[in-house]
């Protein structure tokens, strides 16, 4: 699996830092049942944070999307997604 993350914004410039994760994703085998199936999917997040105290207190505030889409050997799709907020100091 490849992961992709592009700093948008530098919290050593600015107040905040800001990153874009991008994490895609394809198998061949399900993780539970471990049979054969395509699956594809990805995780998409946008990870904000501040430094309060420098070097020693910061907070952040995380936005993550996931989706996730699999075939089985009946031929039928599964389709899920995901949202999720997290905030951490």
């Amino acid at each position: 699996m490849a992961e992709f993350r592009c700093k948008l914004l530098d919290r050593n410039t600015i107040p905040f830092g800001m990153t874009l994760h991008a994490q895609p994703g394809w198998n061949r085998i399900d993780e539970t049942t471990a049979l054969k199936v395509e699956g594809y999917g990805g995780e998409f997040a946008l990870l904000e944070d501040k430094e309060i105290i420098q070097d020693q207190l910061w907070t952040a505030v995380n936005l993550y999307y996931g989706l996730a889409a699999s075939k089985g050997g009946a031929g039928l799709f599964a389709i899920g997604a995901k949202i999720l907020i997290s905030h951490l100091s």
